[in-house]
C-alpha cells in the first residue's frame, strides 16, 4: 500500500516537473520568436523567411517608381539621389518629382553657395550706404538666376519680392524705384526686358497693395507691358489686377506665376536667415524643396549633410566666407531693428 502511493505520488511530482521545464521552455521559445519577430518585421516588414524578399523588393522599388513625368515618385529617394550625386558635383537639381510631380529640389554644397551669399549680402550693405549701383544689382540678379537655374527676367522678379519683404534693410519705395530705374535704363531699347522690368517696377506700386494683390499687380504689369501701369497708376493698376484676375480665363497661369515667385522668393530668404543664425556649421550642404501644389504650395530650406568630403583648403575658406557672412546678417538685422524702419504693406 505504501509502495503503491509513493509510486503514485513520484509519478505526479515527476508529472509536474515535467509540466514546469515545458512551460519555461515554451516561454523561452516565445520569447526567442519574438525578438526574432520584432528584428524582422524592423528589418523586412514581416518575419516569414518566404516574406523577406518580397520586402527588399518592395523597398527598392519605391526608388524605382516614376510619376507621370517620368520623375521619381517618392521625396525621400529623391534627396537621397541628389545627396548621393552632389558628392560628385556640387550643385543640383530635380525636377516634377513627388507623386503628383509638384516639388522641385535644389541641392548645394557650400563651395557652390559662397558668390551668392557674398554678392547679396554686399548689396545690401551698398543700400543701406544709401548708394545702389546698377552693376551690383545686375550682378544680384544673375546670381539669383543662376542659383535657382531660372532665367533672367524671373530672377529679376523673384530678387525684387526678396528685396520688398528681406528682414536686414527695409527699402523704400524711393530706393525700389531707384532699383528699378537703374535696371530700366540697362534694359532700354529691348521690349521684352522693358516688360519684365514693368513687372519688376509694379512692386513699388505694390507697396500700396497688399498680399496677393501687390503680386498679382506685378504678374499683370508683366503681362501688359510698363506702358500699361503707366497709363491707369499704380491704385488702378492694382485695382484692375484683381477685377482682371476674377474674370480672366488666365487667373490659373497667374497663380501659378504668384507661386513660382512666392517659393523662389523664400527659399533665398531661408537660406540667408539660416546662415545668419550659423546652421550652416552643422552640415556640409543645402537642401530646398519647393512645392508647387495650388492648395498647400510652400518652400522648406535645410542645411543638411551629405557626407561631401572636401579638402583641407576648401573648408578653410568657406569656414571665413560663412562666419563673415553670418556676422554681417546678425548685424544687419540688429541695426534694422534698432532703426524700426518697417514699412506698412
Amino acid at each position: 500500500m505504501f509502495d503503491t502511493s509513493s509510486t503514485i505520488i513520484l509519478t505526479l511530482i515527476g508529472g509536474i516537473v515535467m509540466v514546469k521545464k515545458t512551460l519555461s521552455l515554451s516561454l523561452i521559445a516565445l520569447f526567442l520568436f519574438q525578438a526574432v519577430h520584432f528584428n524582422l518585421c524592423t528589418s523586412y516588414a514581416w518575419s516569414f523567411p518566404w516574406e523577406n524578399n518580397k520586402a527588399s523588393e518592395n523597398l527598392v522599388n519605391a526608388c524605382e517608381k516614376k510619376n507621370k513625368y517620368n520623375e521619381l515618385a517618392d521625396l525621400t529617394c529623391a534627396v537621397s539621389k541628389l545627396k548621393k550625386d552632389l558628392r560628385t558635383k556640387g550643385t543640383q537639381e530635380m525636377l516634377k518629382v513627388g507623386k503628383n510631380g509638384e516639388y522641385n529640389l535644389y541641392m548645394w554644397d557650400y563651395l557652390h553657395l559662397d558668390k551668392f551669399l557674398t554678392t547679396m549680402v554686399d548689396f545690401l550693405e551698398t543700400a543701406k550706404s544709401g548708394h545702389i549701383q546698377t552693376g551690383a544689382a545686375i550682378n544680384l540678379t544673375n546670381e539669383v538666376s543662376g542659383l535657382l537655374n531660372i532665367d533672367t527676367e524671373r530672377g529679376k522678379e523673384v530678387l525684387a519680392n526678396y528685396l520688398n519683404d528681406n528682414v536686414y534693410y527695409k527699402f523704400t519705395k524711393e530706393e525700389i524705384s531707384e532699383l528699378i530705374d537703374q535696371i530700366l535704363n540697362k534694359a532700354k531699347g529691348d521690349k521684352s526686358a522693358i516688360n519684365t522690368v514693368g513687372a519688376i517696377g509694379s512692386v513699388v506700386g505694390g507697396l500700396a497693395c497688399t498680399g496677393f494683390a501687390k503680386w498679382l499687380t506685378l504678374a499683370t504689369a508683366g503681362v501688359l507691358g510698363v506702358g500699361a501701369l503707366g497709363a491707369v497708376g499704380i491704385g488702378g493698376a492694382c485695382y484692375s489686377a484683381m477685377s482682371w484676375w476674377k474674370s480672366s480665363t488666365k487667373s490659373e497661369q497667374l497663380k501659378k506665376h504668384d507661386i513660382e515667385i512666392q517659393n523662389y522668393s523664400s527659399a533665398l530668404k531661408q537660406l540667408l536667415e539660416d546662415t545668419q543664425e550659423g546652421k550652416w556649421k552643422y552640415a556640409d550642404s543645402v537642401l530646398a524643396q519647393l512645392n508647387f501644389d495650388p492648395e498647400y504650395y510652400n518652400t522648406q530650406v535645410l542645411m543638411v549633410d551629405s557626407r561631401i568630403k572636401y579638402t583641407e583648403e576648401a573648408k578653410k575658406e568657406f569656414n571665413q566666407i560663412f562666419k563673415t557672412i553670418e556676422t554681417k546678417l546678425r548685424q544687419m538685422i540688429g541695426e534694422n531693428k534698432n532703426l524700426d524702419r518697417r514699412i506698412d504693406l
